[in-house]
């Protein structure tokens, strides 16, 4: 028995006319940056909007490697977010746990102060930690922007993830016990696979703010051996002021790996909105 098809009315018409809207409008953006970045200055003066498609070229990619050194900076920015999350992982991790399945004195006083530190900006902490990790010898570090992104994203993270850690029922952390883990083992073996929606969302989350950011590579790496690839960009788009051709190529570079990511990855974030939804 074939099940009744749901009658298409008016108000399904308006919501997938204001979807396909939507979606255009940020596709667009995207499809206008990636054509441009295919076209050289003068058929991109002639036809601005248009496809142009028989005059695409690699050439705008081929200076985005040679000159600029897209590579180096593309391993320095990976430098800084990989050893970010996995840092920001691991004590946001076993500190969720402590904080959502472990029972000792102070731990909602010493949780509110964790929270707390999520409400304060990044600019009113900036000029300490630039003058704490000048003292270090920091500067031009890596290790300067990686330090202040576990500071706040430390917190944020403990903060996500206790949430979907309190939600594992209690009878299989007992259970384990029963069974001999212990509390160090119960964080891989039981914690993580349970809660792994929550981490990837948190590490997707981080990726892409981490390798967005500009404000503390600018201020902190001010060696052009140790930028960015978002400072490079920026640099880029000063530079070729009046070339977008070659300041859309450094752009579809630079966001490449978000994008692959993302959507790779997407799959997480629907089930987590899909998880937080039904509770």
């Amino acid at each position: 028995m074939q099940a009744r098809r749901k009658p298409v009315t008016l108000r399904i018409i308006a919501v997938f006319t204001m979807l396909t809207l939507m979606s255009l409008t940020f596709l667009y953006p995207l499809c206008f940056l990636i054509v441009t970045s295919l076209k050289d200055k003068p058929h991109y003066v002639a036809d601005q909007f248009g496809p142009g498609i028989t005059h695409w070229s690699l050439t705008n990619y081929v200076t985005m490697l040679s000159q600029f050194k897209i590579v180096e900076k593309f391993s320095n920015t990976l430098y800084v977010v990989v050893f970010s999350l996995v840092i920001i992982t691991v004590f946001a991790v076993f500190a969720s746990y402590a904080f959502a399945k472990l029972s000792f004195r102070g731990s909602r006083f010493l949780f509110l102060f964790l929270l707390f530190f999520t409400f304060i900006p990044g600019q009113v902490t900036m000029i300490p930690m630039y003058v704490v990790f000048s003292g270090m010898g920091l500067i031009n570090n890596p290790w300067s922007v990686i330090l202040s992104y576990c500071s706040g994203g430390i917190p944020g993270g403990i903060l996500l993830m206790t949430a979907a850690f309190r939600a594992i029922p209690g009878e299989v952390i007992e259970s384990a016990r029963i069974d001999g883990v212990s509390t160090v083992s119960m964080v891989p073996r039981i914690i993580v696979p349970m809660g792994r929606v929550a981490i990837i969302i948190n590490l997707i989350m981080g990726f892409i703010g981490y390798w967005n950011d500009l404000f503390l590579p600018l201020l902190y790496l001010q060696n052009e051996k140790s930028k960015t690839i978002i400072v490079a960009l920026a640099a880029l788009v000063s530079r070729y002021s009046n070339d977008p051709t070659y300041q859309m190529a450094g752009m579809v570079l630079a966001i490449l790996p978000v994008m692959v990511l993302f959507l790779s990855l997407q799959r997480f974030i629907i089930k987590g909105l899909m998880v937080g939804a039904i509770k």
